[in-house]
């Protein structure tokens, strides 16, 4: 009970709505219902629970409901447009995020969910280095595989981390999520609400090392973007970053070229002319069908009927699946804040790095895309907002630092 009370309540509730959904894992190892049934269950509890807050605090700022407005008009636009009844459940994730983040502003937890989820991934991450050097060494074994939702390959759990990449003693580290490439993706947003809201910069070198072990193409190119943006006027840590990075690189290639097959998917997806991906043949066929129906695309249900997982998850896909009109209405909430801030450095910057982020790993329907989008919008709104009237003292006590930071709450 004193650890529920430490945690809170409202927090406890979104990081088990997340945890039993794709793309964490838990939800095919331990067999918990489909993601539909989840959601359905979480949106009742946080309702129940909403309904007993009292003395609330603010809730959601009113320039982001208009934004989830017109979200959800487009995609109510588009579920009568091809008589699709999928949309929906874009519908209910935007009311399911809205409910849970709600919750946060209600009971006055925003901030203490952001500290518990920068933790959260950074511990995955510690947890996740140790389990590479005990593959590396051979002194662990998965305790479970299951395969893929896509059905291509298996997912390994070691307890302390899954992959579903690991070749001879070398794995790439996946943290509980379904790929590696999926852990760097949400290791990107921890490290943006860490910088723009508490900057622990101890949590900061932990997470950014440990991220390294994902091997992740994508990480590898947006992590210098990342110090360039935030520390290209901070000479001393550039070059401290330099003395960390370069060394970790130089003991991870040269561990990496005892296997071929493994250095080919990683260090020399870098060479050549440009960055080799397993997701060009899917670009390429999404691509053919975007230009099928460029304004409105195919429809959702349409788009999946035409090639399944040969023309998903690349920079394509929303663009074929929902066309031009379909691509803004899905990343409106980003283009919102890149629009509205845009003379606020670190929003142009983190803005744009998420972009790029999404441009490897386009938006996906379910929960955890909807409500860390609409998450990361909510800080900056809260921290650059003009109407800031009141400050807010936030405890942030990671990796065994306790600092206090001032941050403006909008009122």
């Amino acid at each position: 009970m004193n650890l529920i009370k430490k945690i809170r309540v409202p927090n406890l509730l979104i990081l088990l709505m997340l945890l039993s959904m794709y793309p964490y894992m838990f939800q095919l190892f331990f067999g918990f219902p489909k993601e539909n049934i989840m959601g359905i269950v979480f949106f009742t509890i946080i309702f129940l629970y909403c309904i007993s807050i009292k003395n609330r605090k603010k809730g959601m700022p009113n320039e982001l409901i208009i934004v989830m407005a017109l979200q959800c008009f487009g995609w109510f636009f588009y579920l009568f447009m091809f008589d699709d009844t999928s949309y929906f459940t874009r519908l209910f994730f935007i009311a399911l995020t809205f409910l849970a983040i709600s919750m946060l502003l209600w009971k006055d937890s925003f901030y203490s969910f952001l500290n518990i989820y920068c933790k959260f991934l950074t511990f995955q991450g510690i947890l996740g280095v140790i389990a590479f050097v005990f593959v590396f060494i051979g002194i662990i074994q998965p305790l479970m595989s299951i395969e893929t939702r896509d059905g291509f390959g298996y997912i390994n759990f070691y307890g302390l981390t899954c992959s579903n990449e690991v070749l001879g003693n070398i794995m790439r580290v996946g943290g509980f999520f379904d790929e590696p490439g999926a852990f760097a993706f949400w290791g990107v947003f921890a490290l943006l609400f860490n910088k723009l809201t508490f900057n622990n910069q101890k949590l900061e070198i932990v997470l950014v090392i440990s991220l390294f072990f994902t091997f992740s193409a994508a990480y590898f190119v947006l992590l210098p973007i990342y110090f360039i943006c935030f520390y290209s006027s901070k000479v001393k840590t550039m070059v401290l970053t330099l003395l960390i990075v370069i060394p970790l690189l130089f003991v991870i290639t040269k561990t990496l070229s005892n296997n071929s097959e493994f250095l080919y998917l990683t260090v020399e997806r870098f060479s050549g002319d440009h960055i080799r991906s397993k997701r060009f043949d899917q670009s390429d066929n999404a691509e053919m069908i975007f230009r099928q129906a460029p304004i409105f695309g195919q429809g959702a249900q349409r788009f999946e009927g035409m090639g399944g997982n040969t023309i998903t998850d690349n920079p394509y896909e929303i663009l074929a699946k929902d066309g031009i009109v379909g691509y803004v209405i899905t990343y409106i909430p980003l283009l919102y804040i890149l629009i509205r801030y845009w003379k606020e450095k670190e929003v142009k910057y983190s803005s744009g790095i998420l972009f790029l982020d999404y441009m490897q790993r386009p938006f996906h329907i379910n929960e955890m895309h909807y409500f860390m989008l609409y998450l990361f919008c909510l800080m900056v709104v809260l921290k650059y907002g003009k109407s800031t009237s009141r400050l807010k003292s936030v405890s942030t006590p990671m990796i065994g630092v306790n600092k206090k930071v001032q941050i403006k709450l909008s009122e």
